[in-house]
């Protein structure tokens, strides 16, 4: 009778014992499964981040064109693309203000000019130029600025998209009429002829953030600009 009912508890130990090791075994198969749905999930979120990342990626820039006039009273149209914040330029002074503070100006020679530069060379268009900018950015600012002034530094004859261009950088100065306030800022210009008549065309990009901290930000719009131009 002793060895039956030892047989008994010998069976109902093992029993337990099986029992309570057959939880912690599920749980661990529970517990993979899970971290294996965290991969997949972790998979897809990469996949979906990624395709995000491909189609963010947009064209440069607003096309403009401007009408310039040879000498010989023969029209052509220019076209320069204006950086992506601007949108459509301003009136028809071909100016437009920058999300990034920038400021960005498109002219050349209009129906009538008597500007002369030396030598019809275009790396002196400035400071031949630099009276005509001053009137147009003088009306386009009346009663908020005066006293403009520009300051060449420096100039580069280029090559770019086929076309001859001299690259200008300086400061233009003016006053704060509001505050009485004088400033002055950074600007990088191109100019170039058009070869449909030789008329020249040049586009500034000056830097109107606080700080003057736009030095590479106007360098860029406008190198970008003298790569987009073309005619038609």
């Amino acid at each position: 009778m002793k060895r039956i009912l030892l047989t008994l508890l010998v069976l109902i130990i093992s029993l337990f014992v099986v029992s309570c090791s057959t939880p912690e075994d599920i749980s661990g198969d529970t517990t993979n499964r899970e971290n294996d749905e965290v991969k997949i999930e972790d998979t897809t979120a990469t996949d979906t981040n990624e395709s995000v990342e491909d189609t963010e990626e947009k064209e440069w820039g607003v096309p403009e064109a401007i009408v310039v006039v040879s000498a010989d009273n023969r029209m052509q149209n220019v076209c320069v693309n204006f950086p992506e914040y601007a949108g459509i330029p301003e009136g028809t002074g071909k100016i437009a203000f920058q999300g990034d503070y920038s400021c960005v100006l498109l002219d050349g020679e209009g129906i009538v000019t008597d500007i002369v530069v030396p030598e019809d060379k275009i790396e002196n268009l400035f400071p031949a130029y630099f009276q005509q900018t001053i009137d147009f950015l003088s009306s386009h600012h009346t009663g908020l600025r005066d006293n403009y002034e520009f300051e060449l530094k420096d100039k580069e004859l280029v090559n770019i998209a086929d076309y001859e261009m001299c690259k200008f950088t300086g400061t233009c100065s003016y006053r704060i009429l509001s505050t009485k306030q004088d400033r002055k800022i950074d600007f990088v210009a191109y100019a170039t002829k058009a070869k449909g008549n030789g008329a020249y065309v040049y586009w500034m990009v000056l830097d109107e953030s606080e700080d003057g901290s736009l030095g590479e930000v106007i360098g860029e719009h406008a190198r970008k600009m003298a790569e987009s131009i073309f005619e038609n």
